[in-house]
């Protein structure tokens, strides 16, 4: 029996799975700088914000769009608002950035659940530019709009302490 086939099939799929792996790694790389680049965006965004809106988000979906009429409550892009609230303390603006920042910068990229139960909203203006970060931390999954090309972050559980203690003192209800 000639085994050159055969050890040149164990060599290519040898090789094919050592170049997934790469592939598979610069893939990763190129979203944990994504991740860098997200966080510093809006580091630098919120440092510049004088004046956030705070959305407390009840994520469950209406069963209809009839329901979603006959709610009188706000809506945050597709979610009902349990809360809102207006925050011109610098001090918590920045505790809030620093602790999102710190979120996505603890992430770990390729590790998420996916249900994004959003509970956590806030909005601010800069230079004439409206930006929105929305963050589920119960999949630990954010989104962000106004920052493009950004859209989405990955964050840990480590932020949630600070958002709920600031919106708290905002007098926003913790949503469950």
């Amino acid at each position: 029996m000639d085994r050159f086939p055969l050890l040149a099939l164990i060599a290519a799929l040898a090789t094919s799975g050592f170049s997934q792996e790469k592939e598979r790694e610069a893939s990763l790389e190129s979203k944990r700088v994504e991740q860098r680049v997200c966080a510093d965006a809006i580091e630098q965004a919120l440092s510049k914000a004088t004046t956030i809106e705070l959305f407390a988000i009840d994520y469950r979906f209406y069963k209809s769009e009839e329901e979603a009429a006959k709610d009188p409550r706000p809506k945050f892009l597709d979610w009902r608002v349990a809360g809102q609230a207006t925050l011109t303390d610098r001090t918590a603006i920045l505790a809030l950035g620093s602790a999102l920042v710190a979120g996505i910068k603890e992430s770990k990229v390729g590790s998420v659940a996916g249900c994004f139960n959003p509970r956590h909203a806030f909005r601010w203006t800069v230079e004439g530019k409206e930006i929105t970060v929305i963050v589920c931390f119960q999949c630990s999954n954010g989104g962000v709009i106004g920052l493009e090309p950004l859209k989405r972050f990955l964050t840990t559980k480590s932020p949630e302490e600070t958002f709920d203690r600031i919106f708290s003192a905002a007098g926003l209800p913790k949503v469950k």
